[in-house]
């Protein structure tokens, strides 16, 4: 058993990541456990190497009632998914923000701590 697998317990069935070859909820011992075959099925997400930069400007707020950020006018799907998107993709994005820009307004930015 591989250091980073994590096992299913046969005596307490809950989901464990073995130390010493027990069980980290009830303490079995799973050094007898047949092993599998099957390799881990995480896999990391492949980061792009991409040349289009990201439009954020670090405010990261909200319009209120839209899932669109104030600063950057992504949406919040938009957001997570920059990483995994292809340069295709990303300058579809950013061709749709100069719209985004004129309908909402400049970008906001959040108000400094004194002026809270």
């Amino acid at each position: 058993m591989a250091a980073y697998d994590v096992v299913r317990c046969p005596s307490c069935a809950k989901l464990t990541l073995p130390r010493q070859g027990k069980c980290q909820h009830c303490r079995a011992d799973l050094s007898a456990r047949p092993q599998s075959s099957a390799a881990p099925t995480y896999q990391p997400r492949k980061r792009r190497i991409s040349t289009v930069k990201s439009p954020c400007i670090g405010t990261c707020m909200l319009f209120p009632g839209t899932q669109m950020c104030s600063g950057c006018f992504r949406t919040v799907d938009e957001v997570r998914d920059w990483i995994e998107m292809t340069d295709e993709e990303r300058l579809a994005v950013i061709a749709e923000l100069d719209e985004r820009c004129k309908i909402h307004g400049p970008p906001r930015l959040p108000p400094k701590p004194s002026e809270r």
